[in-house]
């Protein structure tokens, strides 16, 4: 963990201990307290990730077309060969196991559409391990 990503409160703490080493145990019962009262935050690169699983969902459920199922959507395969910022956001939930893609309507070698199911595909969300609600629509 870096210091600059630290609450300013806690970085002042962290310096005077530096600056002071023989008057830290005097801080101990405060460095406890305020741990406590700092929530746990996310690091930049996961925030990131979540922010970008969010848009490419977003955009899926733009661009697609709800089947009836939750969180199934088609789309058309010529709007998928055309459109690269779509391509890359389908590929970013595939690649992140937020997604599973299949062929639809497979009258020969080249299926109309693609069928794009939203969902955790890891095995701790397989296994119904995992304890949060769905994202779709808004960060978690």
């Amino acid at each position: 963990m870096q210091i600059s990503s630290l609450p300013l409160e806690i970085n002042r703490l962290i310096v005077w201990v530096l600056e002071h080493p023989k008057h830290a145990d005097a801080l101990i019962p405060y460095w406890r307290e305020l741990r406590k009262r700092t929530p746990s935050q996310p690091t930049r690169t996961e925030l990131a990730h979540r922010i970008a699983s969010l848009a490419a969902r977003e955009l899926v459920e733009c661009e697609g077309l709800n089947t009836g199922v939750p969180d199934e959507y088609t789309i058309p395969r010529d709007a998928m060969v055309a459109d690269q910022h779509l391509q890359d956001c389908v590929n970013y939930l595939l690649e992140s196991v937020e997604a599973a893609q299949f062929d639809g309507a497979c009258d020969g070698p080249n299926p109309e559409y693609v069928i794009i199911l939203l969902g955790d595909f890891t095995l701790s969300g397989l296994a119904g391990d995992d304890q949060q609600a769905p994202t779709s629509g808004a960060l978690a």
